[in-house]
């Protein structure tokens, strides 16, 4: 069951890392769209692309202390780019 329910997360972090590294115009109606912008959402595509390539590690390694590992990593990172994302929108608004 963590073999197919890592598969699953890992195939949605590879479509997150692609929306952030090659459709960043999506994100740009929200943010002003400058080379510091640009380079926070790179920086999050490829880390949510490493999240990803660890996710189909960790399906394969089975292991239920490793996996709640990931998922506490997992969770640090997506919180982080959800809040900076936000107070960068925020921003725009003043």
């Amino acid at each position: 069951m963590i073999f197919l329910l890592f598969l699953v997360a890992a195939i949605l972090l590879f479509g997150v890392c692609y929306l952030l590294l090659a459709k960043q115009a999506i994100f740009f109606s929200l943010i002003p769209e400058n080379t510091k912008n640009q380079t926070f959402l790179s920086i999050y595509g490829y880390l949510h692309g490493i999240l990803g390539i660890l996710a189909v590690i960790v399906a394969f390694l089975d292991k239920k202390l490793i996996a709640l590992f990931y998922l506490a990593i997992l969770l640090i990172g997506s919180a982080s780019f959800s809040l900076l994302f936000a107070r960068k929108m925020k921003k725009t608004d003043n």
